[in-house]
């Protein structure tokens, strides 16, 4: 249904699914397996540091954001930040 959603809390970060997509709040240091299936959005809301993905690492601050392209690979944060990871 249209309005349906799953709110998960574990180790201080949240995670929200619905239908059409998952969004979690990550925070500091944090490893995510990203698939083939979707791009990821990266919004930086909090501090700054690093996002790796594979051998591509880039430098976030808040306000700035990344499209990570659908891959099958290991998104990892770092840093003193929060960020807002969204899958479509």
């Amino acid at each position: 249904e249209p309005g349906d959603f799953e709110v998960e809390q574990q180790d201080g970060s949240r995670q929200i699914r619905c239908k059409y997509f998952e969004t979690g709040i990550v925070e500091g240091k944090a490893r995510m397996p990203i698939e083939d299936d979707s791009f990821h959005a990266v919004v930086c809301i909090r501090g700054g540091g690093e996002i790796a993905v594979g051998d591509k690492r880039e430098v976030i601050k808040a306000g700035e954001s990344l499209f990570i392209p659908a891959m099958n690979e290991v998104l990892k944060t770092d840093g003193d930040m929060s960020v807002v990871i969204t899958k479509v």
